[in-house]
């Protein structure tokens, strides 16, 4: 009858703005309003969402996807820049007096092309 409850985190101190999957299921992205993402490993239905710790991006943060090719967590930037952060890895990570830690990581400005005038704009000149 109902739902039952197996598990209750809080691992943000705001408002989350956005979870994801990893593609292959294996970890959960969670986005909170102050540009942290916090990991977790996904490994049953009664240990569902481990968490594994935190990492604090020092901009704005947009959006988060996992990039289904190498399995990294993509994040869109307020600057317009692209953030890959490596995944984390948990048989490396010590959460056991902080989840900080921090993940190698590659930004990527993308060069976007100038816009073409189009005819209408012509004519309006």
């Amino acid at each position: 009858d109902g739902f039952a409850l197996l598990q209750a985190q809080k691992p943000h101190n705001c408002p989350v703005k956005s979870l994801t999957y990893s593609p292959e299921g294996s970890f959960l992205a969670s986005l909170g309003t102050d540009n942290t993402v916090f990991f977790f490993e996904i490994r049953s239905l009664e240990d569902h969402a481990v968490p594994l710790g935190f990492v604090q991006i020092p901009t704005q943060v947009n959006h988060i996807t996992w990039h289904h090719e190498n399995g990294r967590l993509l994040l869109s930037l307020g600057n317009g820049s692209i953030l890959e952060l490596a995944r984390p890895l948990p048989d490396t990570i010590d959460n056991t007096e902080t989840f900080l830690f921090t993940l190698d990581y590659r930004a990527v400005m993308p060069e976007l092309p100038e816009p073409e005038e189009s005819e209408d704009e012509d004519e309006e000149e």
